[in-house]
């Protein structure tokens, strides 16, 4: 503070010493509140002081506290001085004035009249005469009334008598309350600000309450009730969320619910005081809400459509999302309006006139809610137009991206405009023609950007759109790119399904260009399906492969009507996959010398990837007669300039790979499998689209080039030809490559957030731009090392920095166990920082999914075969568990590693995500003395995103069960009772709910608002692997019905950081899809950011399940020890078990999978 302002502030406090001058001392204040406490020492200065500090209460501030220190001030001089007793009565009386605290009135009555008494100054005189006049009137005398003692010992009184003209009562509540006297009883409802009959005193506060017929008791049982708060429940479109104050109230239990924008739960004090002043304060209904600023109230407080419907048989959550939905949603003039989030001086909302319309965004320079009538009936009235502005607004957007240069972002935000133009467009407009027309020119625009689940969007959307414009043809055009798109991509059975789609539109075909090549497409995308059936030794589908051959000479035929100019390429395609048909149907030899002819012809040399194609059926056919002029054909095509082609050169430098194995050239092998998956990933980066539950690349992108890689270096550890750090480094090589190739997208999406533009629908825009991201960080989503040479980029995978980094977050000396499942043979590594240990599992993929079919079948029970006997698991027969323990077998040669290391960090792949692999090796490192803990990851790439969020121990733990029949309902409630008794004493919040409430919305707002989440309910799991985002929660259907928490709905929660239970049958199964992508409640739930996952992997036993999860809350969260090491622990203890010899059975101790950190 510099010296000026001191000496200004100085002089303030002499002007306040000297005249009591409040914006003297208000100054002084506002400038240095410590000078303000060191002087007035003298009583005259102390007196100034006081009357400073009162009178810059009555005239600056409005503040008590200013009161509080006048009279603490004026009482150090009143004492033998009347004129500052007076000063003090005065102060008094102006903070009775504030309070309406009775014994303030009452002492400053006294002090005015010892002031009078003791002096002839006309102040005290008029102190006292001011206070006289303004007493209020005596206080109506107070009846004691009922006594009663609650169970918790605490005593309540009832007090009654008159206050402001009405029959009042007080109920005092406490160990021993004190009697109210006349005067104390006036102060209580002096102090009370609700239009009420009753209060109720609890220590120091005062609450709001009903009278009822037993009031002492009914007010004991409503204190002692704590006030639970559920939610935040959410509703599409708007950023205000509720939740759901329930209680004891006048004789039982009640709800009301509260709409605010704030996304946290209020605390117990502020719930319990909401719920009884809106409780009061309106007429009791089944319907009671408020709202917190900024969301508006307006005159909308009762809802007669959801009395009528019953409100009190709704749950809390459909209670939650009904008021919600009421408080944000108003229907005028066939338009629906959504409150979408406070502006500066009002509100924006939403405007939507059928559910499948984008939402106009509107501002309001207003607070009220809704909008005006007059306003919405305006904008009904221009609706139409309204959407068509909107329409042709992106339309013109659009065409004006497109006619710059098409970069990437060009492409991406064009890709977005014709999104939203696509939705506004109305399809039965003429409008729309231009629409198909348009969608038509960027589908060809994307194709040729590489943006192909772009293009595929934007062709099979405007197919739709053109079939109900009657454009037959352009329906066909747009089905033909969108499977070029699907083909480019890689998923040729979807682009086969777009072909069969375009050839069987009905009527004729007016182009007869476009008609031809939809014939010779169809079958050139049938051979690019069968490209691994001598790779791979994949099964053909030969009745496909004659409808491939039908179609080419229905194409051959058109070709031929055709002139020959235009048909040069066609003249030379249809032979050449026609004879690759052939091949594959047995005719080799001839079909051999044909290809061999067509790659001579001189035509070809303007064809150059056709005759590349040609070379690969050559060598095809060569390899499957053993022809001896297979490797000179195949070193003589590796060699060519002319089989450079992406696609072409994976199937190539694959052959090259295999013919490498076979001859003892293991190190070229390994670069040059290397080389083709290099190639491969390059054909990921624009793909841009996560591969869907069971769907599987074809052509080049599924042949197995890292299978290639694992042989080729299994081959040379084997062999001993290398030196042993040198063997290490192309194992980093190998184990990053495969790594990074499992759960590829998956570890992409972990940390990605979309964002949602004001001004479009909700729904459309986040699609559109989750699209955009995709599309964006395609690059991101594949491990490609920006290097243009095979030495430089196979140095930098063999720096091993990304493992490196993990093992920092892991524990030292941990094992990575990490699986890849080839076709005939799966490669597992075991690595510590010290030492390495890999085997070569001799099982095939077919082999391993029978024996998942197996387990599944013995342990849940499928098809003829019933579930196994929980007591008595020793008696199911061995076939369903042979080939599982045929595996374990194979681990033995890790066990002395896995031995030293405190942690085991299992990364599968393939059928081994649904095998147990922790109870093939748990067994051997427990009866060699050692507990490893151990945890699963869907890779290691994805294990470095886990480790790196994974938060501290929960503090807030929500536990929900819901059975779904009666007779369980006991069982359920047991195992429920033990989970919550388990989490109780460890932790400081515990929130439990059991049967009817617990829906799939309540168990989401669970989610919100916990660090660990415990859900017991049936699971479900679908037949068809490809709808496996359907398994998931049987739960309550509330008054609906449906009450299935799937893992789609799941992927919305918001986990950060929690720890998810899911006991539930068999929901911690996956399915896997190309790149070997998790798809399940496990990758939903990874994806809405849990840190953790403990499911089933089939119908896991309630009772040994309770005791198992119970067993690791107790030394997880009682004991502290890490996550993986209790849960180990908890299986190794029921493993050896004594009480229940039947849970030695690995169906009850191996049952639970922990994915995570």
């Amino acid at each position: 503070m510099s010296v000026l302002s001191i000496i200004r502030t100085t002089r303030d406090l002499l002007r306040v010493a000297r005249s009591g001058d409040p914006h003297a001392l208000d100054r002084a204040v506002r400038a240095n509140p410590d000078l303000v406490a060191r002087g007035f020492r003298t009583p005259k200065e102390r007196l100034y002081l006081g009357l400073a500090w009162r009178d810059r209460a009555r005239l600056i501030t409005d503040d008590v506290a200013d009161l509080d220190r006048a009279v603490e001030t004026l009482e150090l001089v009143a004492t033998g001085w009347p004129l500052a007793q007076a000063e003090l009565a005065l102060a008094l009386w102006l903070r009775y004035a504030f309070t309406g605290l009775r014994a303030d009135a009452d002492r400053a009555v006294r002090q005015a009249r010892a002031a009078e008494a003791a002096s002839d100054l006309d102040r005290p005189r008029e102190v006292l005469a001011h206070i006289v006049a303004q007493l209020p009137a005596p206080a109506d005398p107070v009846a004691r009334g009922e006594r009663v003692t609650g169970a918790d010992g605490r005593v309540a009184v009832v007090w009654a008598g008159r206050h402001g003209g009405a029959e009042r009562r007080v109920v005092t509540i406490g160990d021993e309350p004190a009697d109210l006297d006349a005067n104390a009883f006036a102060e209580l409802w002096d102090r009370c600000p609700w239009d009420v009959e009753v209060l109720l005193r609890v220590g120091t506060d005062l609450l709001p309450y009903r009278a009822t017929p037993d009031l002492a008791a009914d007010a004991l049982v409503s204190v002692a009730t704590p006030v639970t708060v559920r939610g935040p429940y959410r509703v599409a479109g708007t950023v205000a969320c509720s939740f759901v104050l329930s209680g004891h109230f006048a004789g039982q239990t009640r709800r009301v619910a509260h709409v605010t924008v704030d996304q946290e739960p209020i605390d117990d004090e502020l719930a319990r005081r909401l719920l009884y002043v809106e409780l009061c304060t309106t007429e009791l209904t089944d319907f009671h809400w408020i709202a917190s600023s900024p969301v508006p109230v307006g005159d909308r407080r009762s809802a007669p459509e959801l009395v009528r419907c019953g409100a009190s048989a709704l749950t809390t959550a459909e209670f939650g999302e009904a008021v919600l939905r009421f408080a944000t949603h108003y229907e005028h003039a066939g338009l629906t309006c959504v409150w979408l989030r406070p502006t500066q001086g009002g509100y924006a909302y939403g405007v939507r006139r059928d559910e499948d319309e984008p939402v106009t965004v509107m501002q309001a320079v207003t607070e009220d809610w809704p909008p005006p009538d007059e306003r919405i009936e305006a904008e009904a009235a221009t609706w139409d137009q309204l959407r068509a502005f909107h329409a042709e607004t992106y339309r013109r957007d659009l065409h004006n991206i497109l006619s710059g240069e098409h970069t990437d972002e060009a492409l991406l935000t064009a890709f977005e405009k014709f999104t939203f133009h696509f939705r506004f467009t109305d399809p039965e407009s003429d409008a729309a023609d231009d629409t198909v027309r348009d969608g038509l020119a960027l589908t060809e625009t994307l194709a040729d950007g590489h943006f192909t689940y772009a293009a595929e969007w934007v062709a099979t959307s405007c197919a739709r759109l053109a079939g109900r414009r009657g454009q037959a043809d352009a329906r066909r055009a747009l089905l033909r790119h969108a499977a070029m798109a699907c083909e480019s991509a890689g998923l040729f059975e979807t682009a086969l399904a777009h072909y069969e789609d375009a050839l069987d539109v009905d009527g004729p075909c007016e182009d007869a260009w476009l008609e031809r090549n939809l014939h010779i497409s169809y079958a050139t995308t049938c051979v690019s399906l069968f490209t691994t059936h001598e790779l791979e030794d994949d099964p053909l589908d030969e009745d496909l492969a004659r409808k491939a051959l039908a179609h080419l000479d229905v194409g051959e035929r058109l070709t031929m009507a055709a002139p020959e100019e235009e048909t040069g390429w066609a003249r030379l395609a249809i032979p050449a996959h026609r004879w690759r048909l052939r091949a594959l149907l047995g005719e080799h030899e001839r079909a051999e010398a044909e290809l061999a002819r067509l790659v001579d012809d001189p035509a070809m040399a303007g064809y150059r990837p056709l005759r590349a194609s040609t070379v690969l059926f050559r060598l095809a056919a060569l390899r499957t007669l053993d022809d001896p002029r297979f490797e000179e054909v195949l070193l003589a095509a590796a060699q060519d300039p002319g089989m450079r082609f992406v696609d072409r050169r994976i199937v190539l430098d694959t052959f090259l790979a295999d013919r490498l194995i076979a001859t003892g050239e293991l190190t070229e092998a390994f670069m040059a499998a290397e080389e083709a998956y290099e190639l491969q990933v390059w054909q990921d980066v624009r793909t841009a689209r996560t591969p869907l539950p069971a769907e599987a690349h074809g052509g080049d992108r599924s042949v197995d080039t890292l299978a290639r890689m694992c042989r080729a270096w299994w081959s040379l550890e084997r062999s001993g030809e290398l030196p042993e750090q040198e063997l290490l480094t192309w194992f980093r090589v190998l184990r990053w490559r495969v790594e990074t190739a499992k759960s590829r997208w998956l570890n992409r999406d972990l940390d990605r957030e979309v964002s949602t533009p004001a001004g479009l629908d909700e729904r459309l825009s986040t699609w559109a731009n989750r699209v955009r991201a995709e599309l964006v960080s395609g690059q991101a989503s594949v491990d490609r090392e920006v290097y243009r040479d095979q030495p430089a980029r196979l140095t930098a995978l063999s720096r091993d920095e990304r493992v490196t980094a993990l093992r920092a977050r892991l524990p030292e000396g941990a094992a990575l166990v990490t699986f890849y499942e080839a076709r005939d043979f799966t490669l597992v590594s075991c690595a510590t920082p010290e030492r390495s240990v890999h085997v070569s599992v001799p099982v095939s993929r077919r082999d391993l999914a029978v024996a998942v079919r197996y387990l599944q079948a013995g342990f849940s029970g499928a098809g003829i075969y019933a579930p196994i006997d929980p007591e008595r698991p020793f008696d199911l027969p061995d076939h369903f568990l042979t080939r599982l323990r045929a595996l374990g077998a194979s681990f033995t040669p890790m066990i002395p590693v896995l031995r030293d290391s405190p942690f085991v960090l299992v990364a599968p792949h393939g059928a081994w995500h649904n095998l147990p692999v922790h109870a093939l090796l748990l067994p051997q490192l427990w009866d060699s003395g050692r507990n490893p803990a151990l945890s699963y990851v869907p890779s290691l790439a994805t294990a470095s995103v886990l480790f790196e969020r994974a938060g501290g121990m929960p503090s807030r733990a929500s536990v929900a069960a819901y059975p779904l029949a009666d007779p369980e309902r006991d069982l359920f409630q047991d195992s429920h009772s033990r989970v919550v008794s388990a989490l109780r004493p460890r932790l400081s919040t515990v929130d439990s709910l059991f049967g009817r409430d617990v829906t799939p919305a309540e168990v989401m707002s669970m989610a919100d608002r916990s660090d660990l989440l415990h859900v017991l309910a049936h699971g479900t799991t679908p037949a068809d692997p490809r709808a496996i985002m359907d398994a998931g929660l049987a739960l309550s259907p509330g008054t609906g019905t449906a009450g299935l928490l799937t893992a789609s709905g799941l992927s919305r929660a918001r986990l950060a950081g929690t720890h998810l239970t899911l006991q539930a049958c068999s929901v911690g199964r996956v399915v896997t899809s190309a790149s070997d992508e998790l798809w399940g409640p496990a990758r939903s739930a990874l994806l809405a950011g849990a840190s953790s996952v403990l499911a089933p992997m089939w119908n896991a036993d309630l009772h040994s399940s309770t005791r198992l999860l119970g067993g690791f809350y107790d030394s997880w969260l009682g004991a502290g020890k890490s996550k993986a090491q209790a849960f180990t622990e908890a299986q190794r203890d029921m493993y050896r078990a004594s009480e229940a010899d039947a849970w030695r059975h690995l169906y009850h101790w191996a049952a639970f999978k922990l994915m995570g950190a």
